[in-house]
Parts: structure tokens; C-alpha cells; sequence
């Protein structure tokens, strides 16, 4: 991967295994997906770059409402990822957590953020930004 994630650098086990709960988008791989927390709160997972053997996912807490929203196409990938906890998460293939960082969106790479609009899935009707 051509950055490094700005912020608090946390232990990998700091959201626990994020195992997969429900599989949101998958193409040569997990690309978005929930999973629990250590305390069993509802995380979405969005792939956010790869490299190396590694998948970068930015983590955020998500409500089963904003959740249902996002899987209708109400609320678009960015607004979903723009929260006040935010984590940069690097994961092997295997699915194993390498590295957690407490951060921002604002803190990465406006190339590897979702365009303002941009929907979950491409069959849903596109938000204005």
C-alpha cells in the first residue's frame, strides 16, 4: 500500500477478530461486511486498499438502522464511514488482524475514500452528493 495510516496506533486485537457476521459485498474477496466487536458492538467493515498480502479496512460502529439504510441505498458509503470512531484495520488473507489505528476518514487518502453518493451496491439508485 502506497500510505500509512496517521493516529493512535492500538494493539491488533483492540475490535477483536472481526470475523465476518454478514457479507455485504464480496468480488475476489470480502469487500464490505459487519462484524462484532469485542463487546459486541455491530462494526462495518469497508475495504479501503490492499498490498502485499494485506487488506486495509476502515471500521466503524454502525446502528442496525444506518446499516439497514446503507444496504437499501439510503445512506452512501462515505456518510457510513464518516464517524466519530474510526479504525484503520490491516488484515492478512487469511483474515488474521495485523494492525489497528485509531483515526479519521479525514486522515486517509482522498483516493481511497468513496466518492460522496456512492452506494453499497451499483444496482442501488446513486445518492446526490
Amino acid at each position: 500500500m502506497d500510505w500509512t495510516p496517521n493516529g493512535r496506533q492500538l494493539p491488533p486485537e483492540f475490535l477483536g477478530d472481526l470475523e465476518a457476521e454478514q457479507v455485504l459485498v464480496e468480488y475476489e474477496g470480502v469487500r464490505s461486511f459487519t462484524a462484532r466487536g469485542r463487546a459486541g458492538e455491530l462494526l462495518f467493515v469497508h475495504q479501503c486498499g490492499e498490498g502485499d498480502g494485506i487488506w486495509r479496512y476502515a471500521v466503524v460502529p454502525l446502528t442496525e438502522s444506518a446499516l439497514e439504510a446503507l444496504t437499501r441505498g439510503r445512506l452512501d458509503l462515505r456518510s457510513a464511514l464518516s464517524q466519530p470512531r474510526f479504525w484503520i484495520v490491516d488484515m492478512r488473507i487469511d483474515g488474521s488482524v495485523v494492525s489497528c489505528v485509531s483515526t479519521s476518514i479525514n486522515e486517509i487518502p482522498e483516493s481511497c475514500r468513496p466518492h460522496p453518493g456512492v452506494t453499497l451496491h451499483a444496482e442501488s439508485p446513486s445518492m446526490s452528493p
